[in-house]
């Protein structure tokens, strides 16, 4: 991970078009929220939602979507699984979450917590 470089967060297309020749070394981590209509975005995600918007990543080589903690449910692991993503939860700050996440295989964790973070994933490794 040393020298890693990511953008993180509101990424726009337009970037991502031009990412793969000006920046191949940089990993996208895009919020799920800008892959999905705005109108949408008011209403709970559906699994058709997520599952077009993980398209949309894949094609535009993302690595990861970012997205409230809540969202990472096991079937929603197993497709980002399937479609060669990983996960990036926000923000998370309880430890029995955190271990949850963990144990789920998410690749990132935002947290306001990380004396918690740190200390779950010590006691996790034995």
């Amino acid at each position: 991970m040393e020298g890693q470089l990511i953008y993180s967060g509101t990424v726009s297309s337009f970037f991502m078009k031009a990412r793969p020749e000006k920046y191949p070394e940089v990993r996208v981590y895009w919020n799920i929220e800008n892959l999905i209509p705005e109108p949408d975005l008011g209403r709970n995600i559906c699994m058709k939602q997520m599952e077009q918007a993980f398209r949309t990543a894949v094609r535009y080589s993302a690595q990861c979507i970012n997205m409230e903690y809540r969202l990472f449910t096991d079937r929603v692991m197993e497709l980002l699984k399937t479609m060669g993503l990983g996960g990036s939860a926000w923000t998370v700050n309880d430890p029995e979450i955190i271990r949850s996440l963990m144990e789920k295989g998410i690749a990132n964790i935002t947290t306001r917590s990380l004396k918690t973070a740190v200390a779950v994933r010590k006691e996790m490794e034995g």
